[in-house]
């Protein structure tokens, strides 16, 4: 099965480690992050860490292993 995941689903896991977060780690299906998810992400990036609480290098951890580079 292939899930599509939208910008507020990726937004909710990168901010609070949370049930979304855990979820999306633990899923065994193919995720799809639309081009425009990733385009959103890029413009909120600085807020996404302010909100998350996390370092820029802890940020990019979370969020690689969600898009599961």
């Amino acid at each position: 099965m292939i899930i599509i995941v939208d910008s507020n689903v990726l937004f909710s896991a990168l901010v609070k480690n949370s049930l979304t977060r855990k979820l999306i780690y633990e899923i065994d299906e193919d995720l799809i992050f639309p081009e425009i998810v990733l385009e959103e992400l890029r413009k909120y990036k600085e807020e996404l860490i302010k909100k998350s609480k996390l370092n820029e290098e802890e940020f990019g951890v979370v969020l690689g292993l969600i898009l599961k580079c």
